[in-house]
């Protein structure tokens, strides 16, 4: 019998089961990590504490504290938008002041006439008085009827219909006499035109069933229960104080400045010039991207003036920082909010500020010393409008519009950096075009007669609404609605009054492309006027060349250093190949300077030749169908006249290609320039002829030699400009009465480092291109319905003309290839759920949490050793 085999030990299926697993509670939650592979030399696992997640935490708190004590400040002629970086949204405080002046202004000066019309009132019930640059043009001027008149013209209407239309003939026949009533008529033409060409029927009579309702329209009474938007008013004392939540005091801020109702009176008849009687005054220390010294310098005197602005502006800016952030009580509703931040704690916060792209170098180094020295903030970094909007809006390449309260900013962006020759400043802005839309409610016999916007700030703030309310540029809105507003002054019962219009609202947009409505005097910048004529051409030959010279010879005194803030400092915005493009005569000193026009030899008879060839190269920035640059081939001077003598036929076609190009409604509004643009009279090339061939037969020694060799582009159009100014001509003062599409056209060839957009060099068209497929408008005043698609036809409308004449027989103004398309100007919005005037702040604010800004910020000790200097060390547009 064989032996058993030996039985075979089974493993079991699992291990053992730990004894440790039974108990309720372990004795650690730390886990121990494993040993560092030391194969792996170069791994950097745990080596560091930053790999831990409490030093990561900690670094994500510092860095919100620190994002939360950096204050971002956007100035603006309206408002003020302050926040900390760290917000979504700014707090936005009305950039005002009033104060009770117990002693007459320094200088008295009537107001300014907003509108070539000076004769009509702008309250009828009283009728202004002239000053003597009114009377001179008494005879060309007279005043519209005023509120009786019409209402008896209306009673005279039902009683016999034929006296009725004789008066409306003679009213007719005053207004044609108005200049501004001629410059309406051309808009409503133009209008019309627009309409025509895209199939829009327009009502009959329109205009005058519209004048007729609102003629007969009386007011009906609202009680304040039933007024959902009632506001409230601050009480103005005898003794010169005002009553407000914190007591009486004679210093209001912000919107109680704008609430005081001593400031909108129910009679304006006793208003006469500001400031002559002691009384309440308003004051704005920012106006039209600058310091406003000139205000201050009337109302103190040029000895106090500045130190009274600097004050105020940072009383404001006090103010907003340190009011509260919300309001509770009912008592509260009229002060503005602010961050909430005490005035002992500045010195651990750092200001970001925004300014316009075309700045003042005296006004940056006052506020400077403002937020750095007086106010105590621990630093300072300053940034552009463009350049930060284009931040905010998340693009790389783009050209930015600016549409402000009292100015417009222009400038090209490209990879972060700005470019210098594309800035343009324009001297009008959204007030404007309330204050137009004012002037053409009056004449539509406006329910509210008594409406004073100048003496009244209730009666501007109602313009406003209206504005935002009605005012529009797309034409398929031109017809007979029926509206109604409210109007709300002080101690008085609120009015409700109905209102029909036609083709008012997109009227009152169009002075955006029409900007010689306004009055030479409104469109003035501030500080610009000291270069008066008489002034520029006094000023010796010898002083402009030792300026020029200065800069061509050493580039460390073209800008390193900032004059000091005064009431003789003229306004010193740099000039650039923008301005100097919309020049409509350009002197051949100025040709040389800016390296377009060669410098002539003396020969006999040369005055004759050489008017032709200034002729050539002079420029004219209003037509659209014969754009000129400053470089023109002198073999095309028999192609001179019919470039800029065209008729509507020759022009129709052009427009109607634009249109095809473009698929918006408000395509039309590009398609109609101005009859006076597209007819220009034949003495005009006599004329700039004539000028430019005294200015190179003059021989004058002050004349730039062709052998000088400028560091810059900037250097070269400072020179220029120094002696544009012999000829008494201002660039940068001329340039900002430039209509809107032609400033936007004019930068867009400025990008191409030429002034008629020369597409010869390295990116150029690229360039033109990329910049041309991305306009944007930012600003208040971009809110105004149908601008972008205006603006985008308008502009799309001169770069064709420019580089692709729709005219065969008019050959294009550079030379081009042969199947060469001109670029599309493609207007894009802003980024969804952002208005356009928070943009600019938002992008700042986005910059603020880059690491790089920390090699940018501008310490109180760098301020105080080395000043404006180290504000230009650290800034890249300085």
């Amino acid at each position: 019998m064989p032996a058993e085999k030996a039985a075979k030990q089974i493993l079991p299926a699992n291990a053992p089961e730990d004894e440790t697993r039974g108990l309720p509670l372990a004795y650690t939650s730390f886990h121990a990590p494993s040993f560092v592979n030391a194969k792996n030399v170069s791994s950097s696992y745990l080596k560091t504490e930053a790999q831990t997640w409490m030093s990561r935490k900690r670094k994500v708190d510092d860095s919100e504290d620190a994002a939360s004590r950096r204050i971002v400040i956007h100035l603006g002629s309206e408002h003020i938008r302050i926040g900390r970086s760290s917000d979504v949204y700014p707090t936005t405080v009305p950039c005002a002041l009033a104060r009770y002046m117990r002693t007459p202004n320094y200088r008295c000066k009537p107001r300014v006439d907003e509108f070539k019309s000076s004769g009509v009132s702008v309250q009828p019930e009283v009728p202004q008085e002239k000053d003597s640059e009114q009377e001179t043009h008494a005879a060309d001027e007279k005043p519209s009827l005023n509120e009786s008149q019409a209402e008896a013209d209306l009673a005279d209407s039902a009683a016999s219909p034929s006296t009725h239309d004789e008066s409306q003939q003679m009213q007719q026949d005053e207004d044609l006499n108005d200049p501004l009533s001629r410059d309406i008529e051309r808009l409503r033409t133009e209008l019309r035109a627009i309409m025509r060409q895209y199939r829009l029927r327009s009502v009959g009579n329109g205009y005058q069933s519209a004048k007729s309702y609102n003629a007969s329209v009386q007011p009906e009474p609202v009680l304040e229960h039933n007024d959902v938007f009632h506001i409230g008013w601050v009480e103005a004392l005898p003794q010169g104080r005002a009553k407000t939540h914190r007591g009486d005091s004679d210093l209001l801020i912000g919107q109680e400045a704008l609430r005081l109702d001593a400031l909108s009176p129910q009679d304006t008849s006793q208003c006469g010039i500001p400031g002559e009687k002691p009384g309440w005054q308003l004051f704005r220390p920012w106006y039209r991207g600058m310091l406003n010294v000139e205000q201050y310098e009337d109302v103190y005197g040029p000895s106090a003036g500045v130190h009274a602005m600097l004050n105020d502006f940072q009383t404001i800016v006090s103010h907003a920082i340190s009011a509260p952030m919300s309001t509770s009580s009912d008592d509260d509703t009229l002060m503005s909010c602010g961050l909430g931040i005490p005035r002992n704690q500045y010195a651990d916060y750092s200001v970001l500020l925004l300014i316009p792209d075309s700045f003042s170098r005296a006004d940056l180094r006052a506020l400077g010393t403002v937020f750095l020295t007086q106010m105590g903030f621990a630093a300072l970094n300053v940034q552009t409008e463009g350049l930060c909007a284009m931040f905010g809006a998340g693009l790389s390449a783009a050209c930015v519009v600016d549409v402000g309260a009292t100015s417009i900013g222009i400038s090209c962006i490209e990879e972060g950096l700005v470019l210098p020759e594309t800035r343009i400043a324009l001297a009008y802005g959204g007030r404007d075009v309330s204050l137009f839309f004012g002037e053409i409610l009056q004449r539509s016999s406006f329910p509210y007669g008594a409406l004073d916007a100048s003496n009244r700030l209730a009666d501007l703030a109602l313009l406003e609404s209206l504005k935002e309310r009605f005012a529009t540029l797309l034409p398929n809105q031109v017809s007979l609605n029926l509206y109604d507003f409210i109007v709300r002054l002080p101690h008085t019962q609120a009015k409700k009054y109905a209102l029909r219009l036609y083709d008012e609202p997109i009227l009152a947009g169009l002075l955006l492309f029409h900007p010689e409505v306004i009055t030479r005097e409104a469109l003035a910048l501030p500080r610009r006027s000291v270069l008066s004529s008489d002034q520029i051409q006094a000023r010796s030959l010898e002083e402009v060349e030792a300026a020029t010279n200065a800069v061509t010879m050493n580039a460390s005194l073209g800008g390193d250093e900032a004059p000091e803030l005064t009431t003789d400092t003229v306004c010193d915005v740099t000039p650039t190949l923008a301005m100097f493009s919309t020049m409509r005569t350009v002197p051949e000193s100025v040709g040389v300077a800016l390296g377009t026009i060669k410098p002539l030899a003396a020969a006999p008879n040369s005055a004759n030749s050489t008017s032709t060839t200034s002729a050539d190269k002079s420029s004219s920035t209003e037509d659209s169908a014969g754009e000129k640059g400053l470089e023109i081939p002198q073999d095309k001077s028999a192609e001179k006249s019919t470039e800029k003598i065209s008729t509507i036929d020759s022009t129709t076609s052009s427009k109607n290609l634009a249109m095809e190009k473009s698929g918006s409604d408000v395509s039309q509004l590009a398609a109609q320039t101005d009859v006076d643009t597209l007819a220009v009279d034949a003495n005009e090339s006599a004329k700039d002829s004539a000028i430019a061939a005294k200015s190179a037969s003059s021989n004058q020694p002050g004349n730039p030699p062709s052998s000088v060799v400028y560091a810059s582009q900037t250097q070269r159009c400072m020179a220029a400009a120094a002696f544009a100014a012999q000829e008494g001509i201002d660039i940068v003062s001329d340039a900002s009465r430039t209509s809107l599409d032609q400033a936007v056209f004019r930068s867009l060839l400025a990008s191409t480092g030429s002034v008629d957009g020369k597409l010869g060099g390295a990116g150029n068209e690229e360039r033109l291109r990329k910049l041309a497929n991305n306009v944007m408008c930012i600003g208040g005043g971009a809110r105004l319905a149908g601008l972008g698609e205006a603006l985008e036809a308008r502009v799309s409308l001169l770069l064709a003309e420019h580089y692709t004449p729709s005219n065969p027989n008019r050959a294009p103004i550079v030379s081009v290839p042969a199947n060469f398309s001109a670029p599309q100007a493609t207007v894009i919005p802003p980024p969804r759920n952002m208005e356009p005037e928070h943009l600019a702040w938002k992008g700042l604010a986005v910059l603020a949490h880059l690491d790089s800004l920390q090699e940018l910020w501008v310490y109180a000790s760098d301020w105080d050793t080395l000043g404006y200097r180290a504000l230009k060390e650290k800034s890249l547009f300085l």
